[in-house]
């Protein structure tokens, strides 16, 4: 990471405020982190700011989404600048009449400023959110009743393949998969009636969807084979055909690979 580059926490940027804005105002980048690790916001130059958005005007910032503070009010209403940037709201720091810092959502300066390696804030929260719970690769194992896939089925019966499809909407027992279960998830076990009807394989860096409610849409792939699924899981040792019961109030485990 770039040398010029200074991580500050926002529980103690009020202490250091005047040296952390005049570091931005260097020409130089501030990495705002919330709870020591999580990237919140980035401070740039205004400068800096204006050519990125001269440059690429995919990053243009209208007027509506730009909110000048003076450097006093700014230092005590951190929490406030927080709460606007995650509604995409930059803050322009006023210094006697003149802009001297910007305050910009960390994905506009990851995006304007490649040469920083700066890694997507998803990847890096869900690299966090496993590291916090321990969580090293693993399976779901998702159980459903006959009516249930039935159901699933009738469904999606307009589409190209109604059972992958039905097999790609997953959950977690309260929503959707998280992104720190996704970081680590391989594979998915499809258990009808307490047999093992097939066994598909999750792709690392494929995108997931959200969808309104509770579901996420997975990029599952074709059932695998006997062999495909020793060739990739040596350890699962969950084939098409297996017996495997349910958990009791569960429609879904995790298994350790």
């Amino acid at each position: 990471m770039d040398s010029d580059l200074l991580v500050v926490e926002t529980e103690t940027l009020r202490d250091d405020w005047s040296a952390t804005w005049k570091h931005a105002a260097d020409d130089k980048f501030v990495q705002v982190n919330r709870f020591g690790t999580v990237p919140t916001a980035m401070m740039l130059s205004p400068g800096m700011w204006r050519e990125a958005q001269a440059v690429n005007p995919y990053l243009a910032v209208a007027d509506s989404s730009v909110r000048e503070r003076a450097s006093t009010d700014a230092r005590v209403n951190v929490a406030e600048i927080i709460d606007d940037l995650e509604a995409g709201i930059h803050t322009v720091v006023m210094f006697r009449g003149a802009q001297r810092a910007v305050f910009a959502p960390y994905e506009w300066v990851r995006i304007a400023f490649p040469e920083l390696g700066l890694t997507p804030l998803e990847d890096l929260v869900a690299e966090l959110a496993a590291a916090a719970h321990n969580v090293g690769p693993h399976v779901m194992v998702v159980y459903r009743k006959t009516r249930t896939q039935r159901g699933l089925l009738e469904e999606f019966a307009g589409s190209a393949d109604p059972l992958w499809e039905a097999d790609r909407r997953l959950s977690s027992l309260r929503g959707p998969v998280p992104s720190w279960r996704r970081a680590g998830l391989r594979a998915v076990v499809y258990v009808v009636d307490g047999q093992v009807a097939r066994v598909r394989a999750l792709a690392p860096a494929a995108a997931w969807e959200d969808l309104p409610g509770v579901f996420s849409l997975a990029p599952v792939s074709d059932p695998l084979s006997r062999s495909e699924i020793d060739a990739r899981f040596p350890s699962l040792k969950l084939y098409p055909g297996d017996e495997r019961l349910a958990v009791v109030g569960s429609s879904r485990e995790y298994v350790d690979l």
